[in-house]
Formats: structure tokens, sequence, C-alpha cells
């Protein structure tokens, strides 16, 4: 069925609107007495005198499933501009009666280096983005806003989209960038050019999530919630200025977690942090610093090229400082 599309604007030759109520070719297995629905790929819904591999513009409403996600990054050559706001993603069960994955997950690889895509827009009901899900789409542009209900981005998702250079908008319900063990680098060399905003309830940062998103500007406030913010979490975010607090869960500045950063204010850290790594806080701080009370481990470089002034007070608990710490 044809509609006016919403990349009315983009410069391509060709569009489809696909709707799906549900799938049109199916077949049952029996798993421990069960008998369970298989879902067949993609291109068994497109029209039979439409050849899906000339497609560049595409808006999908209803159900898809990872082998639809599958599908269109292997088998649709030339597809650039991609609607999902309307659509339901769903688990299914594979041909050994595994079932794949979540509801409501863009799967891990869906668009892992998805050369010809440039446009994108996420579905309204969506919880979680998988891992390396737009991994190396270069030629992805514009802004991203990612959808109220998502919780987590896990690794990778958007690592080397060099080319989303417009602003980035995250929900007030997201709590994780990366997790413990999909590590981070959830926007790693991302081309954002904004002010970052981060949602209050954030609880996690995992290791190089905004790594070498040199674009990014202005002061940069962490939310109450957070507990942890990985290595090279902001690393190379030279944009940044002003001021920084560490929220009071924090207990662990991991290694070059704001190395090269363009901070230019004052530092403030709370006397619950116990160990400050490597490079953690490389940047142009000035005023006067006060270290933690319950400080116990000072490494290599911490406030390397920082500008403090001002009587400096040691920790009584502190027992070690690195090589070049001040």
């Amino acid at each position: 069925r044809r509609r006016r599309s919403i990349f009315q604007d983009c410069d391509l030759f060709d569009s489809l609107d696909i709707e799906v109520e549900y799938f049109l070719h199916i077949h049952f297995i029996t798993v421990h007495n069960e008998k369970r629905i298989i879902g067949f790929p993609f291109e068994t819904r497109f029209p039979a005198n439409k050849d899906f591999r000339q497609l560049q513009n595409l808006k999908i409403t209803g159900e898809i499933c990872a082998l639809d996600f599958h599908f269109m990054r292997d088998s649709m050559d030339r597809l650039q501009a991609l609607n999902l706001k309307e659509v339901k993603i769903v688990r299914y069960y594979d041909e050994w009666g595994n079932l794949v994955p979540e509801n409501d997950k863009i799967p891990e690889g869906a668009f892992n280096k998805k050369k010809s895509l440039q446009r994108i827009i996420l579905p309204d009901k969506l919880k979680i983005i998988g891992t390396f899900a737009f991994y190396n789409c270069t030629n992805l542009t514009g802004s991203l806003t990612i959808p109220e209900g998502v919780v987590k981005i896990e690794a990778a998702a958007f690592q080397s989209c060099v080319n989303l250079k417009g602003t980035l908008s995250l929900p007030t319900t997201l709590e994780y960038l990366g997790d413990e063990n999909s590590v981070g680098s959830v926007f790693d060399e991302c081309g954002f050019t904004c002010e970052l905003k981060l949602p209050d309830k954030l609880k996690y940062i995992g290791n190089y999530t905004f790594n070498n998103c040199q674009n990014l500007y202005g002061s940069l406030i962490l939310p109450e919630n957070l507990e942890y913010i990985g290595l090279g979490a902001f690393q190379n975010c030279r944009g940044f200025t002003g001021s920084l607090e560490i929220p009071k869960r924090v207990s662990v500045i991991h290694q070059e977690a704001f190395n090269y950063c363009g901070f230019d204010g004052i530092l403030k850290l709370h006397d619950g942090i116990i160990n400050i790594e490597e490079n953690a806080f490389r940047c142009r701080f000035k005023g006067e610093l006060v270290l933690p009370k319950n400080l116990f481990v000072l490494s290599n470089g911490v406030f390397a090229g920082c500008n403090f002034s001002g009587e400096l007070k040691l920790p009584e608990k502190l027992s070690s400082i690195g090589d070049f710490a001040f």
C-alpha cells in the first residue's frame, strides 16, 4: 500500500510503505508439546512486482522481528531512509524453538556497517537498542532522537556514526549507556553538535560512551542518580566548558574519564570518592582543589594540565600519589 512518505524532502527516487498486521507466511513447529509459530523473513511481505533491492525509502508499520532487520541490512543494498516510527518489534522462535530476542528491542547488529543508510526514525515503542545496532553507519546523517521508553542503549550501538552532526536527544527513561556486560562505546566518535543533556534517571555511563565526541559543547551536568562513569567515558570532548561536579554515588573515577576535556571552571569532588585513576581529569580546571577525605589512591597524571590555585591539603587516608599527578 502506497502513502505519502514523511521522507518527502529527501532526494530519493523510489519509496514504499509496508503495513504488517501479522506474519503473512507462517509455519508451525512443536516444542515440548506446544505449537509455536515461526515468522518467515521480510522478503515474503513485499508486493510481487516490487524489487526490494532497488528501494531507497521505506516506511513500515506493524510487527517485525530480528529476521526482518537482518534482511534489510543484508539484502536491501540501496536503502537510504527508514521510518520505523509505527513498528512493534516482537521476538520470534527460531528453527530450534529458541525465543529470539526480546520484545521492543532493536537486535544486535541490526544495521551493522550499513553504509547506504542515511536517515532513521526509531520506533515509538522501544525499550532497548542492542549492541552494534548502527555501528559504523558512516553515512547516517542529521540529528538522533531516542524515543521515550528506552531504558538501555547497549555497547557500540551508534559507534563511529561520524556524520550524525545534528543534535542528540536522550529520553527521560534512560538508565544505562552500556552496562557491565556490554561495556560502552555507545556514541564513540559521533559528530553531534549540541549541548549534552543527560537524563535524571541515568545510572551507568560505560567505557568510551562519548569518547571523541569533539563537537559537544557547553556545560556538562551529571545526574544525581549516576553510579558509574567508565574508562574514557568523555575523553577528548574538547567542547565542554565551565565547572564539573561529580555525583555522590560515584566512588571511582576511572582512567581517562574526562581526559582532554575543555572544562575551565571549578572541579567539585565529594568525600565518597576513594580512587581517581590515570589521567582522569587532564583538563584546564582552575580555582581551589579540595580532595575527598576518603581518597585512597591518586594515580598518574590525574590533574595534569590543570591550573588550580590556593592551598592543597592531602587527605590522611591517601596512600599513593602517581607520577605527574599535579
